[in-house]
């Protein structure tokens, strides 16, 4: 209580209290909703009108609108027991809701405009829900078009696909549900685990149905056009010929010969397979927070390795699934040469290099020996412009994270716009790191040498710019 020269404050609680007492109270009722079913007694629940018009437009409308309603409300849509849950949020400062009758109090509140309802029911979702029946969770969130509980519950299905396709939850989910899934950017696993999940919930809905789950042509019939959204693509020729000796009779000849095409280019574009590549989001190494892959060798003396044709090409892999993070780089330095080219200087003409960087992803390589030129397969998966300084070496940052695949090369590049740059330092080709990591650098050329283009990019394997390449890893 608060008081000044003319007044006094009091924080009053007579009217929630009155109006708790009110609710579920028959004798102050002044309507009555009504529920009947075939085999028990009609039930009917009371409430009153102007407290469920005050916080309600749908129940004002209703009650006190141009088409008001008179008489006791029939209502098909929801049981007593949600009903009655959904009426605290009128009535009570205090609500508790029960799993049972969370998604019809949902309903309820979303077909009488109860943003509160809404709310409290999202995040009851989110407290109770686990990975076993989180997609129950999800197809809610999805059908009552609650973005915060999607969100939530992409989160987790993402960061757990394995133990997600396992679940009760995800084998008994609607095809709709399954779709959203299968659409996800960032599922956390190999492609060959969406598969197998797939298949698992095809057969779930073939049993569901009374079909022959051993059938092929009945799992593919359950699948439709979902199947195309799985990334066989990102497969390894091996994981997929696995599956495909399983499951063969559910594969087109023609439907082969596209995935077969995607695994084996990354430039082939199928008609009706979804070809995106999907950019998983990573948790934490619980043991680490980042890998730091150092190519530094103390023991070596370290010899002077110019840029040829203005470009550095780091070519590298892993023996297990990392996300690339960072890239630190040497100091770049650039030779300003005099009028007589007998002679040059060697001082820096300048501080800055500007440059442009790319990650490209590299496949199916092989040397063609007649023509003497490398043929590979390469997407650029990332894209920047930097600057490179002479005075102290450059990390670049990288916006998007990049996730970096054991089965699978990948070439950092650097343009700059001078010529006669270069850098100093001998580097490792191999790198051992905790956890078992392994980072391989490979020598490597690329281009095609003839009389039109008579030299080869060229990558040495134990130097170059690429000093340090920062990674986390997967979490086991």
């Amino acid at each position: 209580m608060a008081q000044d020269a003319d007044s006094i404050v009091y924080k009053n609680v007579l009217p929630w209290r009155g109006c708790e007492k009110l609710y579920l109270n028959t004798r102050t009722a002044d309507v009555f909703f009504v529920f009947e079913s075939d085999d028990e007694d009609t039930v009917k629940i009371g409430a009153h009108k102007s407290i469920l018009s005050a916080n309600s437009e749908a129940f004002d409308a209703m009650f006190y609108g141009p088409a008001k309603q008179e008489g006791d409300i029939p209502i098909v849509d929801s049981t007593p027991e949600a009903f009655k849950e959904f009426l605290q949020f009128f009535y009570l400062g205090t609500v508790k809701l029960t799993a049972d009758n969370a998604a019809g109090v949902w309903n309820l509140g979303k077909q009488y405009m109860v943003d509160d309802c809404s709310m409290a029911s999202s995040n009851f979702s989110e407290q109770t829900l686990t990975l076993d029946n989180m997609c129950w969770g999800y197809e809610l969130a999805i059908l009552f078009e609650q973005d915060r509980l999607m969100k939530f519950c992409e989160q987790k299905i993402s960061e757990n696909p394995k133990e997600i396709f396992k679940s009760n939850g995800f084998l008994t989910c609607g095809s709709n549900v399954l779709a959203r899934i299968l659409q996800l950017e960032s599922l956390n696993c190999d492609e060959s685990v969406v598969f197998d999940g797939c298949v698992a919930w095809a057969k779930a809905a073939c049993i569901q149905k009374g079909l022959d789950e051993t059938n092929m042509q009945n799992l593919r019939n359950q699948l439709g056009d979902l199947f195309y959204e799985i990334r066989f693509g990102d497969m390894t020729a091996e994981k997929f010929f696995m599956r495909y000796r399983a499951y063969e009779k559910m594969f087109s000849t023609e439907e082969c010969k596209d995935i077969f095409g995607m695994i084996a280019s990354m430039d082939y574009q199928p008609p009706k397979f979804n070809r995106n590549a999907r950019m998983a989001v990573l948790k934490l190494n619980k043991n680490t927070d980042q890998l730091i892959c150092d190519r530094i060798d103390p023991t070596c003396h370290h010899e002077k390795y110019s840029l040829q044709n203005s470009r550095d090409d780091t070519v590298f892999s892993s023996n297990c699934t990392l996300l690339l993070k960072a890239i630190q780089c040497n100091e770049l330095f650039h030779y300003e040469f005099a009028c007589n080219k007998s002679t040059s200087n060697a001082a820096h003409s300048t501080n800055t290099i500007p440059a442009v960087m790319n990650v490209i992803e590299l496949s199916n390589e092989r040397w063609e020996k007649n023509d003497s030129y490398y043929q590979y397969n390469k997407k650029t998966i990332y894209g920047a412009q930097v600057i490179l300084h002479s005075s102290h070496g450059t990390i670049v940052h990288l916006s998007t994270p990049i996730v970096i695949r054991p089965d699978r090369k990948y070439n950092i590049t650097f343009e700059v716009t001078f010529d006669g740059c270069y850098t100093l330092m001998t580097m490792k080709r191999r790198v051992q790191m905790e956890q078992g990591v392994e980072i391989g650098f490979h020598e490597r050329k690329f281009g095609q040498a003839n009389s039109i283009r008579p030299h080869l990019i060229h990558a040495n394997g134990n130097q170059g710019l690429v000093k340090q390449l920062i990674f986390v890893k997967f979490e086991e």
